[in-house]
């Protein structure tokens, strides 16, 4: 019986260290289809989370349809004295986080920030990760602890063009010339 106990005790605590690091970033958009010069929230979500105090990560879609809006960058994580920061490169959005002290994580809006459409096309949003971990504070010999984060959600959101309003009134003023050179014609 102690042989069960022992083994058991022993599975229990081999899996505890994975499942306790193990966090999931969902990444959304609140529309899927937009005109050029509409705005779309793209969120990131992240859940499972314990323990953090540095990340590194991208948020890529195709510049040349979207054009990232930097006050509108928001997170629940804090930006002071270090903190959380984003910085548009020409290919992404890349977002980190540094702090002297481990986040205690949970559930929490890790970036929320609005794209605006510059021209027709579609573009996907995605994650790439390059670092989420934790390391000791107070021993800058200690090994970094590589967290276990995977990404739900591959948002697409595709851009249509609007005819201008000059487009419109032009097509509008000809129906109108040739209306009336035809009520012209019959007098």
């Amino acid at each position: 019986m102690k042989n069960l106990i022992m083994t058991l005790l022993v599975i229990v605590a081999a899996h505890l260290p994975l499942s306790a690091n193990a966090g999931i970033i969902t990444v959304s958009v609140d529309q899927t289809e937009v005109s050029v010069g509409d705005s779309v929230e793209v969120s990131l979500l992240a859940t499972n989370f314990v323990f953090f105090d540095v990340f590194d990560l991208d948020v890529l879609f195709d510049p040349s349809v979207f054009s990232y809006d930097s006050a509108s960058f928001s997170s629940d994580l804090p930006s002071f004295p270090f903190g959380v920061s984003a910085l548009e490169t020409q290919t992404e959005l890349a977002i980190s986080f540094v702090d002297f002290l481990p986040y205690a994580g949970g559930d929490f809006m890790l970036a929320q920030f609005n794209v605006t459409a510059l021209t027709a096309g579609v573009t996907d949003f995605s994650l790439n990760i390059s670092e989420f971990s934790l390391s000791d504070p107070f021993d800058i010999f200690a090994p970094v602890q590589q967290l276990s984060v995977s990404v739900e959600g591959q948002s697409s959101v595709t851009v249509t063009s609007v005819p201008e309003p000059t487009t419109v009134f032009l097509m509008l003023v000809a129906i109108a010339v040739i209306s009336l050179s035809r009520k012209v014609r019959s007098f």
